[in-house]
């Protein structure tokens, strides 16, 4: 996905690529396409001739926040955060000339600008109580979030996202990118029997059911667990089950609640779609407010995405 200087001319020169056109005020990602289009290996994006990447930040699994103009998107996943610069000559540095180059390059690999704007302050403070020293630790690629304006882009795959984010200014500019991806989950899947005997033991049991980022999709590595749940439903005509969702306490609390609800309802959804009368089932969020684990871990944090049954 070469990146060419020639864009930002042309920006200049005329209204922003389409990717501004997705601009919302209320970001949802269901609502935007998915991208099936050839990328390439991460970090996936090229960056104009005569920028440089300096300060340079790879891991394999971290937690970052991206601001999408209305709530903090935190999302998990493969790193790459950078410090970008031009070292021939210091003040050749363009901000917006890196962003003409992004929106052109990611609206060809069927991203989305989710929003160009300041971060307010709620949002740092956020991030600044929020574990791991984020803004300490990836200073370089998250550059310009103090009170400038800055650029965020997602690229939604079938199976992940890719998050950019970009800021700065001056003689230099902090781009990092996350391409989600959820915690390897090393509990086995729950059979209809192990699921019958714990409702029996306490009248409820913990199933665990992968979702897209941020959404209310489930992964397809979750439907045999579904189908796990709905067998038990049909071998038991007078069971009645509560849904419960529950999610960590990433972004705020008010969006965990709504997403948690979403997610309560999907599963309800594929079980009426596998032949469950929507009579036996309900569907209720709650948020982050009853962790089973400290949210300061990623496995923690794993934990307490999930999805309770409840015998009624």
């Amino acid at each position: 996905m070469p990146a060419e200087r020639a864009a930002a001319d042309n920006a200049s020169q005329g209204p922003e690529p389409a990717a501004a056109a997705t601009m919302t005020p209320e970001f949802d990602i269901n609502a935007l396409s998915v991208s099936e289009v050839a990328l390439g290996s991460f970090p996936y994006l090229q960056l104009p001739s005569g920028y440089q990447v300096r300060k340079l930040q790879e891991k394999r699994f971290d937690r970052l926040p991206f601001w999408t103009g209305d709530h903090l998107q935190w999302v998990q996943g493969k790193v790459w955060s950078a410090d970008v610069h031009t070292p021939a000559k210091t003040d050749d540095f363009s901000l917006l000339e890196l962003q003409a180059n992004l929106d052109a390059v990611i609206a060809q690999a069927g991203g989305h600008l989710v929003t160009r704007s300041v971060v307010p302050e709620a949002a740092i403070k956020e991030i600044e109580q929020a574990p791991g020293q984020i803004l300490v630790n990836y200073n370089a690629g998250l550059s310009g979030i103090f009170g400038q304006t800055i650029s965020t882009w997602v690229i939604r795959r079938p199976e992940h996202e890719i998050w950019v984010y970009l800021g700065g200014s001056g003689f230099s500019g902090g781009l990092t990118i996350v391409e989600s991806q959820a915690v390897s989950i090393t509990a086995s899947l729950l059979p209809t029997d192990a699921l019958q005997q714990a409702l029996a033991q306490t009248g409820k049991v913990d199933i665990q059911v992968n979702f897209a980022t941020d959404s209310a999709q489930i992964l397809p590595a979750s439907q045999a667990q579904i189908a796990q749940v709905s067998q038990l439903l049909a071998s038991d005509p007078a069971l009645r089950l509560a849904i419960n969702g529950h999610t960590d306490n990433s972004g705020n609390s008010a969006h965990n609640l709504q997403l948690s609800q979403q997610r309560a309802a999907s599963v309800v959804a594929a079980l009426v779609a596998a032949g469950i009368d929507a009579d036996r089932l309900s569907a209720e969020g709650f948020g982050d407010s009853r962790p089973l684990a400290d949210n300061s871990s990623a496995e923690g944090k794993a934990k307490n995405r999930r999805v309770e049954l409840v015998k009624q």
